[in-house]
């Protein structure tokens, strides 16, 4: 599986925990609000999105609603359509969202960004806030990662990193 495929999956699962937790009216579908340039045009990270939902019993229009939308400044017309949850993969896109919405949960996935950091979490122990989500590249992990390189293969002496 590629690497890509392996994050839009985490993301998935990721999406897929706040809307099947919260408490749903009856006939009410959940309804997802999607910000990403390419969509609504068939792409590749549409698919995985759409194939990890799939797999996990999600589909658009039978038992979810997704609203596709291609800009940042569309974000307010989700958070007016108060849908149950937004996926934003994108730097841009979560601090917009987060300047929209405090209550609605926003799943990410980035690969850039330092969430504590950027003050998007109080930590990652106790991340409080509606952002959860993937992140691959920051400080307080790097740590962890060669600790738990050294317990998996003893014998590791020297470590590169290019």
């Amino acid at each position: 599986m590629d690497r890509r495929r392996f994050l839009l999956t985490a993301l998935a699962s990721a999406f897929a925990a706040p809307v099947a937790a919260g408490a749903q009216q009856a006939g009410k579908l959940p309804r997802v609000g999607y910000v990403q340039a390419e969509i609504p045009s068939a792409t590749p990270l549409r698919e995985a999105f759409l194939t990890g939902l799939r797999e996990r019993g999600w589909n658009d229009g039978r038992n979810v609603v997704i609203d596709w939308r291609r800009r940042d400044e569309e974000i307010a017309d989700l958070v007016r359509l108060n849908v149950d949850v937004l996926v934003l993969p994108n730097p841009y896109r979560i601090e917009a969202g987060l300047r929209q919405t405090k209550t609605i949960p926003i799943v990410t996935i980035d690969l850039e960004s330092d969430p504590v950091g950027k003050g998007w979490l109080a930590s990652l122990a106790r991340p409080g806030g509606n952002l959860t989500g993937v992140w691959m590249d920051f400080p307080d992990i790097a740590g962890k990662q060669l600790q738990m390189l050294k317990e998996a293969v003893p014998a590791v002496q020297r470590v590169t990193v290019v």
